[in-house]
């Protein structure tokens, strides 16, 4: 099993590519010391399409962002804005 570990303020991971078909929103589980944000987009460097606030979690904990992904074939990238460094252990599509 993979994961993305210590990120730091203004760190971006990228995954390609997801079919993307009605998929409405993003859960995120995350673990480590953090506080701060996660902005949610599909290309590097286009529009933030959501975002959801981060604190203190030892264990691995469920963050979630409505999302309206376009339908198609497109990446996600996550950023990290905030202190600590946290990491993720898994993402899940909510319809």
């Amino acid at each position: 099993p993979g994961y993305v570990g210590n990120m730091k303020n203004n760190a971006t991971m990228g995954i390609k590519y997801f079919d993307y078909q009605g998929v409405k929103g993003l859960r995120v589980f995350m673990r480590g010391y953090m506080g701060g944000t996660v902005e949610i987009r599909n290309e590097f460097q286009g529009p933030v399409l959501g975002e959801f606030t981060v604190q203190n979690e030892n264990f691995d904990f469920p963050f979630e962002a409505k999302v309206d992904f376009p339908d198609g074939k497109h990446c996600l990238y996550l950023t990290y804005k905030g202190s600590g460094n946290p990491s993720i252990t898994k993402i899940e599509f909510l319809k």
